[in-house]
């Protein structure tokens, strides 16, 4: 049966710290045996669950069944560097087991915000919920694009303990029309067909208020049929042309290009390596080959300066497609995006 312990699902390791240190998430007071003795409890009321990927990365085929997909995702997120295959595959089946036990808790509360990273996040958990029945606990979602006073609001990662905690009073029951949209958007997503999400845009979304804009964003991230650039890619070429040549402050003039941030600096840094390498780069890194910490120090990341090279200048004038001269080997949920370079 059930206990008054409460889950909180959360976007990521920041938001979870911070939540940790709210009253919400108090260790229990001490408690009283039926002898009178007292026993001192280090049990919390309540217990968070980070949940740690960016879906808009890498594959993430259909069908899949959840330990199958981790499985998948954890030897891709290993794959580009985010850490050892060991150490990140611990931290899914952890991650899986403890959602596998929420019929131990009275409430599930899921904590998410408006950008792609998190509504990405969120229609996963809600399809998974909407396979399984779950009469013994409340299933509760707190998603908010704004908070009075913090101006630009990026995400739950920006409240102190008293403002994330003030959210909790606000969190409303998952309704069965959001189950039924997440569980839709989801399906679209993982299908192998692009079309299938692209179809998904002429439903009636509004169950997720803010999951229509995030697969918005998700599409610019095809490549565009005349340069063959994501947007992603042409912010930064644009930016660097502009004069922002240096890694760090082109990664915050890119976050401002964005509606609801979504990218990481990490990720961020991987797109800048497929730029700078390969058989057609469009950027080019002084004084050496494009390098990010631990790789190089600090003040040596700093130092390095990026470039257009001529191919660049073509491509960002559409003079030139990027595909075409470099091939592409990408995965967008589903879909894997591969093309052998055309030779010249």
């Amino acid at each position: 049966m059930p206990n008054s312990h409460t889950l909180h699902i959360v976007n990521g390791d920041v938001t979870a710290d911070i939540l940790l240190r709210t009253p919400l998430l108090q260790p229990l007071p001490a408690q009283m045996t039926q002898g009178g003795a007292t026993v001192p409890s280090a049990l919390s009321a309540s217990m968070v669950l980070p949940w740690r990927d960016m879906l808009h990365d890498g594959p993430v085929p259909h069908g899949l069944s959840l330990t199958d997909l981790s499985e998948g995702r954890a030897r891709y997120l290993a794959g580009c560097g985010y850490g050892g295959l060991d150490e990140i595959r611990n931290s899914f089946v952890e991650r899986d087991a403890l959602l596998g036990r929420v019929g131990h808790f009275s409430e599930v509360v899921l904590w998410f915000e408006h950008d792609l990273y998190d509504q990405l996040q969120l229609i996963q958990l809600l399809d998974w919920f909407s396979t399984r029945a779950r009469p013994q606990f409340k299933l509760s979602l707190i998603c908010i694009d704004r908070f009075d006073g913090v101006t630009p609001f990026y995400g739950l990662g920006q409240l102190n303990e008293d403002q994330l905690a003030g959210l909790y009073p606000t969190r409303v029951e998952v309704t069965v029309a959001q189950l039924e949209v997440a569980a839709q958007a989801w399906r679209a997503f993982t299908h192998p067909d692009p079309s299938a999400l692209r179809k998904l845009m002429g439903q009636e979304l509004s169950a997720l208020p803010f999951l229509r804009a995030a697969l918005i964003r998700l599409l610019e991230e095809y490549p565009d049929a005349d340069d063959g650039l994501s947007r992603s890619e042409r912010q930064i070429l644009q930016l660097v042309q502009a004069g922002q040549d240096r890694p760090g402050k082109l990664f915050a003039a890119c976050q401002m290009c964005e509606e609801a941030p979504f990218l990481g600096d990490w990720p961020f840094w991987q797109r800048i390596d497929a730029l700078t390498c390969g058989l057609a780069p469009l950027l080019s890194c002084e004084p050496e080959s494009f390098r990010r910490p631990p790789l190089v120090s600090t003040e040596e990341f700093k130092d390095q300066a990026l470039g257009l090279t001529s191919l660049g200048e073509q491509v960002l004038a559409a003079k030139e497609n990027w595909v075409l001269r470099a091939g592409i080997d990408r995965w967008i949920g589903g879909v894997h995006l591969c093309k052998a370079p055309e030779s010249h």
